[in-house]
């Protein structure tokens, strides 16, 4: 049987409203617009990180279509982008070619990174480890291919948050309520208890530890998407109840 025309209507109008996400997505992912990446500026910042320095290597884990990484080949030449997804690197090449940046790009498993020990001076993984089967061994793999003094620097969704009721809110008021969310479920749910025990650790020295984002509202209107930029900021006193938080650790010691 036939498809009615009001049901074609729907899907078309419903294809329509996805590619505009899309498109909407790939612009913020490229201005690191999105809360995770603003946190990871404000930390570089305050570490004072200096990624145009001379033969330093930059390495994302989860770098979906790579908004960072490309970010990051303007002030550095050795960039590396690993993801698990090819249609997100297909992307990220696209837009590379497009942009004429040195970026390069891996399909590869962060629980078994294909790179040497103690290859890179900056590890980069950012709402990444929540989806990942075995994160703890995802985690090691980041730490064994940071130099010693070299810097890791992640971020996570934090479970215990002010905005615990953001699902349904954006089920609501969301103009595609079907299709809100297209990051893959996340396996794992992070709190600041968790992410403290993740980096006790003899290898790994904490040098700053801050969240972002104290409440979140649908982004489906471009006046909520304003008001939502403005309500979410760093902040270091109420981390532990922000949506995301994000540390940067540097290595003080070589990998067992």
């Amino acid at each position: 049987m036939g498809m009615s025309k009001e049901k074609q209507t729907i899907e078309i109008l419903s294809e329509m409203e996805w590619k505009r996400i899309v498109r909407r997505d790939i612009k913020s992912k490229i201005n690191l617009s999105d809360r995770w990446y603003q946190l990871i500026l404000s930390m570089i910042r305050k570490v004072g990180l200096d990624l145009s320095e001379q033969g330093i290597k930059i390495l994302e884990v989860g770098c979906g279509l790579g908004g960072f990484c490309l970010w990051a080949s303007k002030k550095c030449e050795n960039v590396v982008g690993l993801d698990i997804g090819r249609a997100r690197l297909h992307q990220g090449n696209s837009l590379r070619k497009r942009l004429k940046r040195k970026t390069s790009f891996i399909v590869g498993d962060a629980q078994s990174l294909p790179f040497k020990s103690e290859l890179y001076d900056i590890v980069v993984c950012s709402e990444t480890l929540e989806h990942i089967p075995n994160y703890k061994k995802a985690f090691n793999e980041l730490v064994r291919v940071t130099k010693k003094f070299g810097h890791i620097i992640l971020t996570f969704p934090n479970y215990i948050n002010m905005t615990l009721l953001y699902k349904p809110i954006s089920f609501l008021l969301s103009s595609t309520p079907k299709k809100w969310n297209s990051q893959p479920p996340d396996l794992h749910s992070f709190n600041i208890f968790t992410i403290n025990r993740l980096f006790e650790r003899e290898d790994l020295k904490v040098l700053v530890k801050e969240g972002i984002g104290l409440i979140h509202l649908p982004s489906a209107k471009p006046k909520i998407r304003f008001i939502d930029f403005r309500l979410n900021k760093p902040v270091k006193k109420l981390k532990f109840l922000c949506i995301n938080i994000g540390v940067i650790a540097q290595k003080i010691k070589n990998s067992q």
